[in-house]
């Protein structure tokens, strides 16, 4: 008993040991750069922080600081603050003359002003949630960027309020330039309409041009394309000869020696194909997929002619464009089982125009003044369900907590990985955009993949890589090689009287690319902002990290969709960092940029 007694008193004893030691181990706020560098999920209260821009009218940022850093550095504190007053009040003293004139200040004075941060510790209880002040840079209804106060108490609604402000008063484009609706465009309503006349077809190794023969008896084969050695995607001119196969091989299947394994999709069962047809086909236009050697391309060529064959890559790959749009349908069939009033539509690099040949497929399930969040979840869990029972999908991976839930898969047989998404409208209207971009100069499409390749080898810490593509594009917007996303407009029909945007502007693909690693190496993130909206400069609207407003979301307030990234001090200086070495080795070996990762083409 007395043994026990004294572990408890023993016990007793450590624990306020424990609980100082656990409180002194908490990351600190970096008093340098007046920035808060504790984790974002952190739930403890009492690193709840306000944060406010010192300007003229103010003093500094308020930090709370722990009971013990109070209770310890009490006496030293009376001593700094009696040592600083007539400093700090010097200060405040000389800058008030500018109070007025700071607060309606335009984006131009306000980024030749200079930003000032100081920390200053302040104590508060565990469960002080009172509200603070911020000062942030926001736009009134002119379109002009002011300083404005922002009641909050805590940094998330804040920057809710912040972003709904600039969404709501986006700044008025006075030119206007029309663009296509690339998916009614012929090119792609001729791949929807291919996709639902075709069907897939595993075969034996060699047996692909008599597998098309047999398939001729039931209809007319416009197109074959052949996928590998023991898959061939066959298209007929008429969309009704699918159903009329699918019922065919269903009634006799000794006949066809084939099963159905999914609506579209058939097996041959019996290795006698090729005996059992030993004529060739009909139709002529019957193509074989390839990957191209990159590297045999690129070697022994200059910067620029690399580039050039970077972007030549997507106008030689229609035919794999064809297989991309027939997984779709295969998706829309699943699909029209429970939502047949949803379609399935691809996005992204598929239809914008900077098609590479290792394109993911992104797919998304849209219906038309449609677009909850929870019952798109629902939809989805669907379809994963769906896709679980088939043998041709394999790594199907639901990730629904996302910002914007998906589901990813992979189809073997085609080698194609894809992502499935609901209600992204803005993924649709980007995928719109980016494809008129992508024909505004020939030098475009060569700068954009060739730094898409450059984010996927040379920054592959970093998971969001569409970020350095929207960075390309506000510095194709800086040399006026195309114009701001706001001054852009999607024309529902084609019209002879629109205004179409022409490049004046004649700068090769490697002189972008050169200037784009200068521009980012030397930008301030730390106070400015990019805005690919009105394709301008402007402050930084919060003080804790840099957003990327999304321009293609059309006004339209959506907490998952309006912001494309957040970029911390970390990220901002692995970024700068690598786009500053990236420079480097572009200025002393130009030739060897690209083909230094040539174990990745």
């Amino acid at each position: 008993m007395a043994a026990l007694i004294g572990k408890v008193r023993q016990t007793t004893w450590l624990l306020p040991h424990v609980l100082r030691g656990f409180i002194q181990s908490l990351p600190k706020a970096n008093k340098k750069n007046g920035m808060d560098l504790f984790h974002r999920n952190t739930t403890v209260t009492f690193r709840t922080i306000a944060f406010t821009v010192r300007d003229q009218s103010s003093s500094k940022i308020k930090i709370p600081s722990s009971k013990k850093t109070a209770e310890k550095s009490s006496s030293k504190k009376r001593k700094k603050k009696s040592a600083n007053k007539n400093e700090t009040q010097s200060t405040v003293t000389s800058k008030q003359s500018r109070n007025d004139m700071d607060e309606s200040m335009s984006i131009t004075d306000g980024l030749e002003a200079t930003k000032e941060y100081g920390t200053e510790s302040l104590n508060s209880s565990l469960s002080n949630t009172e509200t603070h002040t911020l000062k942030v840079w926001v736009l009134d209804g002119q379109g002009r960027w002011v300083r404005r106060n922002v009641q909050s108490s805590s940094f998330d609604e804040a920057s809710t309020d912040i972003g709904k402000d600039f969404q709501t008063n986006r700044p008025q484009v006075k030119q206007i330039w029309s663009i296509p609706n690339v998916y009614r465009s012929s090119e792609v309503q001729t791949f929807i309409s291919e996709a639902q006349g075709s069907v897939l077809i595993h075969c034996y190794p060699d047996t692909c041009y008599h597998l098309i023969a047999m398939c001729e008896r039931l209809g007319t084969v416009s197109r074959a394309v052949i996928v590998n050695r023991k898959t061939v995607l066959v298209t007929y001119e008429n969309a009704s000869d699918v159903t009329k196969m699918i019922s065919e091989v269903n009634k006799n299947p000794n006949t066809f020696n084939m099963m159905q394994l999914e609506k579209r999709v058939f097996k041959v069962t019996k290795k006698t194909l090729r005996k059992a047809t030993n004529q060739e086909p009909k139709c002529q236009n019957v193509n074989e997929l390839s990957q191209t050697n990159l590297y045999e391309k690129l070697k022994n060529k200059n910067l620029g002619d690399q580039m050039r064959v970077l972007g030549e890559r997507g106008g030689n790959i229609t035919d794999r464009q064809r297989v991309w749009f027939f997984i779709t349908q295969c998706i829309q069939d699943i699909v029209d089982l429970t939502h047949p009033d949803h379609q399935v539509l691809p996005f992204g690099s598929v239809v914008n125009g900077f098609t590479t040949e290792n394109s993911d497929l992104d797919l998304v399930v849209v219906k038309e003044g449609h677009n909850k969040k929870d019952e798109g979840i629902k939809l989805l869990m669907k379809i994963h369900t769906a896709l679980k029972r088939l043998h041709s999908y394999k790594n199907i991976n639901p990730i629904l907590n996302a910002r914007i839930p998906i589901i990813k898969f992979h189809h073997p047989v085609t080698g194609v990985h894809g992502d499935i998404s609901y209600g992204n409208n803005t993924g649709i209207n980007a995928s719109i955009y980016l494809n008129a971009i992508s024909v505004f100069s020939p030098s475009v499409v060569p700068f954009i993949l060739t730094v898409k390749q450059w984010a996927t080898h040379y920054v592959n810490w970093f998971p969001q890589k569409f970020v350095f593509t929207a960075l390309a594009l506000f510095y194709l917007q800086q040399c006026q090689v195309i114009p701001p996303v706001g001054s852009l407009k999607i024309e529902p029909e084609p019209s002879l009287g629109s205004r179409k945007w022409e490049c004046d502007v004649g700068v090769s693909p490697e002189d972008l690319l050169y200037g784009y690693f200068k521009f980012y190496g030397q930008f301030d993130f730390h106070h400015n902002e990019i805005c690919l909206e009105t394709g301008t400069v402007i402050p930084k609207r919060v003080f804790f990290d840099n957003k990327i407003v999304n321009p293609f979301t059309n006004g339209e307030i959506n907490s998952y969709e309006d912001i494309i990234c957040r970029l911390n001090e970390d990220s901002i200086s692995g970024i700068q960092s690598s786009m500053k070495e990236s420079l480097r080795v572009l200025t002393n070996s130009p030739n060897s940029f690209i083909l230094g990762k040539r174990r990745n083409l």
